[in-house]
C-alpha cells in the first residue's frame, strides 16, 4: 500500500473504533483532543475528522463548547467545515439539540447565502488558479444548491421541528 492509502486507512480506522467505543481509542482522541484545543500540540490534519467525531461521540458540553471555541479561532475554511461536520457525531439528546440549533443559526450562513456565492464568484476572475477550478466550481454549486434549499418552504418546517 502507498504512503497515502496507508494515511486514509489509518483514519479510517480510528474512526469507526472510536465510534464503536473503544476504549484506548476515546481515550487517546479525547487526550490529544484536550492538547489540541490547548494549543499544546497539533492533531495532523488526516486525523482530526476521526479524533474530533470520536470526542463528539463520547463527550460532553464542556466538549462541544470547546469545539465552538475552535471553531471560532479557525482561519481554514476547511477546518471550519471539518469541525462542523464532526457535530454530527453527538449522541446525548441534550448536545443533539445545542447542534441542530446551531446548525440552523446565522453562524451557519457564511456557507448558504447568494453574497457568499457572488463573493466567489467575483474573486475567482481576479485570482485565476487552474488547478483549483473544479473544486472552485464545485464549491459554487454547493453554495447555490444550499440557497436554493433555504429558498424551499420545508427549511423553515425543519426549523419549527
Amino acid at each position: 500500500m502507498s504512503g497515502h492509502l496507508d494515511a486514509l486507512l489509518r483514519g479510517l480506522i480510528i474512526e469507526r473504533l472510536g465510534k464503536y467505543g473503544d476504549q484506548a481509542t476515546v481515550a487517546e482522541a479525547q487526550k490529544r483532543f484536550e492538547e489540541h484545543w490547548k494549543g499544546e500540540s497539533t492533531i495532523p490534519a488526516d486525523l482530526r475528522s476521526a479524533a474530533y467525531s470520536t470526542v463528539f461521540k463520547h463527550g460532553d458540553g464542556n466538549t462541544l463548547e470547546s469545539v465552538m471555541q475552535l471553531l471560532k479561532e479557525a482561519d481554514l475554511l476547511e477546518e471550519k467545515v471539518r469541525l462542523m461536520r464532526c457535530m454530527g457525531a453527538v449522541s446525548q439528546p441534550d448536545l443533539i439539540k445545542k447542534v441542530c440549533d446551531f446548525s440552523l443559526s446565522s453562524t451557519t450562513d457564511m456557507f448558504i447565502t447568494e453574497e457568499a456565492a457572488k463573493e466567489v464568484e467575483e474573486l475567482y476572475p481576479n485570482h485565476s488558479v487552474p488547478a483549483a477550478e473544479r473544486t472552485i466550481q464545485q464549491s459554487l454549486e454547493n453554495i447555490q444548491l444550499n440557497c436554493a434549499w433555504l429558498g424551499r418552504k420545508s427549511f423553515y418546517n425543519a426549523r419549527d421541528w
